[in-house]
């Protein structure tokens, strides 16, 4: 039996997405586990390929100086932005506003970042690892890379902003999936019965 963590579906209101892709954003502290170097290296290959895109990087964290380096090497510092640790009100109001959600990781549980994004309607690309598979779908509710792979994030990119009909497609089914799967209020009452039955046992 299987029982996930979720979210209070209350706080997170759904949105399309806009048509036109302009802001990225991620989630996740700034530690080497969580593949923000290669998000970056994705972003000088879009800039580069002449895509007008903003990276905004919520979380605070051991790399953050590193990683401010490498966007002053790669000649990207004025499209990459460290927004610091964000409340959960913040972060909800960020997804508001972006088009998509990235999370590179090396390593994750079940990303309750992307759960929230996918809750609001922002399209996901994130790496094909641990538990991530099983909240985005690749194809379906969202795009799964490589880790460590900066081309590949880049091409998933790429995919999301020429094809809007995945892209709304991916919210609405992304959407449907938290409602059906991680919802709090639905999974604690799972988790009782579950129990319960144990106890009658």
């Amino acid at each position: 039996k299987v029982v996930h963590c979720g979210l209070s579906l209350g706080k997170y209101h759904y949105r399309p997405p806009k048509e036109s892709v302009r802001r990225i954003f991620c989630a996740a502290r700034l530690s080497a586990q969580k593949g923000h170097a290669f998000l970056i290296r994705a972003m000088k290959i879009l800039v580069d390929q002449g895509h007008e895109l903003e990276l905004r990087l919520a979380g605070d964290g051991p790399m953050k100086d590193q990683l401010t380096t490498l966007a002053s090497e790669l000649g990207i510092s004025e499209r990459v932005r460290f927004l610091g640790f964000l409340t959960e009100d913040e972060v909800i109001r960020e997804l508001q506003d972006s088009d998509l959600f990235v999370l590179p990781s090396f390593v994750e549980g079940l990303p309750v970042s992307a759960m929230e994004a996918m809750a609001i309607g922002v399209p996901v690309i994130a790496t094909n690892i641990a538990g991530t598979s099983e909240l985005v779908e690749d194809g379906r509710t969202g795009l799964l890379v490589r880790p460590s792979d900066a081309q590949a994030l880049a091409v998933a990119v790429v995919r999301m902003i020429e094809d809007y009909d995945f892209r709304l497609r991916a919210a609405e089914l992304g959407r449907k999936k938290v409602i059906d799967e991680f919802d709090l209020e639905k999974e604690c009452k799972e988790l009782n019965t579950y129990l319960l039955e144990s106890c009658d046992r």
